[in-house]
């Protein structure tokens, strides 16, 4: 320590150096210090000891689309994040454009639609990474028409039906399949 009739100022002048001057983003930075010593330095073995800045990462939350379940229509269905809570003030658009999303998905079932982002200036610590959605089954209906004819001895084989509730995307002989 300095001697009770001395000040830093009186010994050395110094100024604070390393990457941690003008941080801004997540990250480990060093602090170290250069000095020009004073004649009154002469009496003391001077030692620096460096020492770092961590920057943490911000915690997020993802707000998702309300909409969790879609009827199979044959068309691609996904959800997106239409909000972060806790970004800093004026980072959330660029942030919501930063996300990339898994494959869009087309057929009855449950799905993870997975949000991921390279930002490394935030974190997603809650779970909110991810939202379940469904596309459920769309009902098709077929109905056989009724048919009648008078005796003739032969085989009737004039049946028909309907199809109603089949996607826009799909034929019926794309059923058979």
């Amino acid at each position: 320590g300095l001697a009770s009739t001395d000040t830093m100022n009186e010994v050395i002048s110094y100024t604070y150096i390393g990457t941690a001057i003008g941080a801004i983003n997540a990250g480990t930075y060093t602090i170290n210090m250069e000095y020009t010593a004073s004649t009154k330095a002469n009496n003391y073995n001077i030692v620096i000891n460096g020492s770092q800045l961590k920057i943490n990462p911000k915690a997020i939350t993802l707000v998702w689309d309300n909409v969790t379940s879609f009827e199979y229509d044959g068309n691609e269905h996904n959800i997106r994040v239409k909000d972060i809570i806790g970004a800093v003030d004026g980072e959330s658009s660029a942030l919501l454009s930063s996300f990339t999303y898994n494959e869009n998905q087309v057929n009855a079932g449950s799905y993870t639609m997975t949000a991921s982002f390279t930002n490394g200036n935030y974190v997603v610590t809650d779970g909110s990474s991810s939202c379940r959605f469904k596309i459920t089954q769309k009902t098709l209906l077929i109905s056989t028409a009724n048919k009648e004819k008078t005796y003739d001895g032969s085989v009737f084989s004039g049946f028909t039906y309907n199809v109603t509730g089949l996607a826009t995307t799909d034929t019926f002989d794309q059923m058979y399949l």
